[in-house]
């Protein structure tokens, strides 16, 4: 007999679907719990007591506690998350900036799953995995609409995913075994458009992103007077250290952000050295712009550094500290303060107001622009395709055409004449 499904894939699931901006990873140690000293404890030892006698179900009791605890901390924060073992593992490798994976770039194209690049010498590349094949499944589980990939194709150091991967109209495939390594994986892209004028994307930010942004630029090598467009659009954050230290490129000297926490208020202030100090920049924001993505955005644009086009950002300003339970494998996340821009403005939207501050429910650009619903999938393909290889472009182009509008960027653009 199988056993029951457990719990926290489902969780992780949403743990990882928007990018976490944290600042620690600690263990907690708790004080001596009195007896009673849990709210409702009577009524879940109640609830627990009819379970076991009435329920037709079998009872996995480590199920059980697992999501006593799992509707104890999102009762009242809707950010907070509690980690399994596993899932606690693959946080932990996220938190110190590893990325585990086996090294796929996927796109979405007609309802298939292509391979639009494959991270040179990753376990994927290993295998014999090429881009613009199809991947059909993972770990048995059919690719489709309904199925988040990355998610899927998350797991602990070391571990090995089952992959089919075919042709582009076949429907059968190659059955592959492919082990997951950390690997350096890009989050800034650069593209030089003319002798003056870069563009870098930032596709969400990690401990190494500082690093690449610094050598992403270097690349550039533009000439005076040298203009920038930083595109941080479906950047859902990140490390929020690592958001501030791209911010501190521009920002000669005041705060970066603010954070307001439960019991004690801080800021981030900028260093000495700004080398983007004199580069006009221009900052590319969607509604998918979230998180530590809006703290850079929101410290530029205090500032006066950047001209911000888009859509008006998610609104993610709450911060979390994330804690390894003392006593048992796992650990948690909750929000212990909200982040707001130099000038106090609050980021947050999604917590209720007498916690995040004035303001909230994302940035507004200096240029709003609207994006149809539906240019968004082709549009988001058309920012990445650049980098894919010639063949994988030209099939994205058949599917999307040549030409799709990219009207914020072309706003830049004619900004920058």
């Amino acid at each position: 007999m199988s056993e029951p499904r457990p719990i926290w894939p489902a969780l992780v699931a949403v743990a990882l679907a928007v990018s976490v901006t944290f600042i620690a990873v600690r263990t907690w140690m708790p004080p001596p719990v009195r007896p009673e000293a849990l709210p409702g404890e009577s009524l879940l030892r109640e609830a627990y007591a009819m379970t076991r006698e009435h329920s037709v179900l079998p009872l996995d009791q480590e199920r059980l506690g697992e999501g006593a605890v799992a509707g104890l901390v999102g009762a009242v924060d809707p950010y907070a998350e509690a980690y399994g073992p596993v899932e606690w593992e693959i946080f932990r490798q996220r938190a110190r900036g590893a990325f585990t994976g086996v090294g796929l770039d996927l796109v979405a194209l007609g309802g298939r799953t292509i391979i639009a690049s494959v991270i040179p010498g990753s376990p994927a590349e290993e295998a014999g995995i090429r881009p613009g094949e199809r991947l059909l499944s993972i770990d048995n589980k059919p690719i489709d609409d309904a199925v988040d990939v990355d998610i899927l194709l998350d797991g602990p150091l070391g571990s090995r995913v089952a992959l089919i991967v075919g042709t582009l109209e076949g429907a059968d495939g190659r059955g592959l075994s492919v082990p997951r390594r950390d690997m350096d994986r890009p989050t800034v892209h650069a593209t030089r458009i003319d002798d003056h004028t870069g563009l870098l994307v930032i596709t969400e930010f990690r401990p190494t992103t500082p690093a690449q942004f610094d050598a992403a630029w270097s690349k550039l090598a533009l000439m005076p007077p040298q203009h920038l467009i930083v595109d941080v659009r479906n950047n859902h954050g990140g490390d929020l250290d690592a958001a501030a230290a791209v911010a501190d490129r521009w920002i000669e000297e005041g705060i970066i952000y603010r954070r307001v926490g439960r019991t004690e208020d801080s800021s981030f202030g900028a260093t000495s050295g700004s080398p983007l100090a004199s580069c006009r920049t221009l900052l590319l924001v969607n509604g998918e712009t979230a998180s530590a993505a809006e703290v850079l955005a929101g410290a530029l644009s205090d500032h006066g550094c950047a001209l911000m086009i888009g859509e008006r950002t998610y609104g993610k300003g709450a911060i979390q500290e994330v804690m390894a339970f003392a006593n048992s494998p796992g650990g948690m996340k909750i929000t212990t303060g909200v982040l707001l821009t130099p000038s106090g403005r609050s980021l947050e939207s999604h917590l209720p107001s007498v916690v995040r501050g004035v303001g909230g429910g994302g940035l507004i650009p200096d240029v709003v622009i609207k994006v149809p619903a539906g240019n968004r999938a082709a549009l988001e393909r058309a920012r990445h395709r650049e980098r894919w290889p010639l063949h994988v472009r030209e099939l994205v182009e058949r599917h999307d055409g040549a030409n799709v509008a990219d009207e914020a960027r072309d706003i830049a653009m004619k900004l920058l004449r």
